[in-house]
């Protein structure tokens, strides 16, 4: 599952910053803006994470079923690389759609990690992560760089897209995998809790709300506490 999670890192973000390392020519080309145009357009990505990444980062705290945002972002990106490569839409809604999918891929498939490994070994773990994202990068970066100039954009998006629908079946693997093995990824926060007691040996406490909020916990929160 843990190979499952640095596939999804390695082929979504293939898609997010080569994809804006050649974002200004394209919307210059396509849709005829100036450079200062393009340039902004270009930078709507990042702005929109600068400022969503902690809202939904704590909506993904509140929610859980990290798989569920996960799936959802990816499928989000590629709607977006689809409008960019067969529409004429002006590129600022599909910008927009990668700036909310980012960051809900950021909040949602990093934390992923530390249900998987060892806490002693998370800096290792993450560690791994980083270094296997880089190395991908470095590596599609000439992939994408020799599709641009051999094929052109159109192909490229394409591209895009394909790694992005690799991401997607990772995704949809290791919610199927996480679902055989009762992990945590896809649990609600109240569950969560209640394994982490469990795993701990302390057994679920009755008198504290395992969810950390006023309410209880709903009937299938409750089903999977019991399992």
């Amino acid at each position: 599952s843990l190979y499952s999670v640095f596939i999804i890192c390695v082929f979504y973000y293939v898609a997010i910053f080569p994809f804006i390392a050649a974002a200004q020519l394209l919307f210059e080309s396509k849709y005829d803006l100036s450079p200062a145009w393009s340039n902004a357009c270009n930078s709507l990505v990042y702005f929109m994470s600068a400022i969503l990444s902690p809202l939904l980062g704590y909506a993904v705290d509140k929610t859980g079923r990290n798989l569920y945002w996960l799936m959802g972002s990816i499928t989000t990106t590629i709607i977006a690389h689809a409008l960019l490569a067969f529409l004429f839409v002006h590129p600022v809604v599909p910008l927009v759609l990668m700036g909310i999918s980012y960051s809900i891929l950021a909040a949602s498939l990093w934390p992923m990690v530390a249900f998987l490994v060892p806490k002693k070994m998370l800096g290792t773990a993450y560690g791994f992560m980083q270094s296997i994202q880089n190395l991908g990068l470095a590596v599609m970066n000439i992939f994408t760089g020799l599709i641009l100039d051999s094929y052109g954009y159109f192909m490229l998006e394409i591209f895009f897209i394909i790694c992005l629908e690799i991401a997607l079946l990772a995704s949809a693997f290791l919610y199927v995998y996480n679902s055989v093995k009762n992990g945590m990824l896809n649990d609600s926060p109240a569950v969560r809790r209640a394994k982490q007691e469990l795993l701990d040996g302390k057994g679920p406490d009755p008198s504290n709300n395992v969810s950390g909020a006023s309410s209880s916990p709903d009937e299938d929160d409750q089903k999977a506490i019991n399992t």
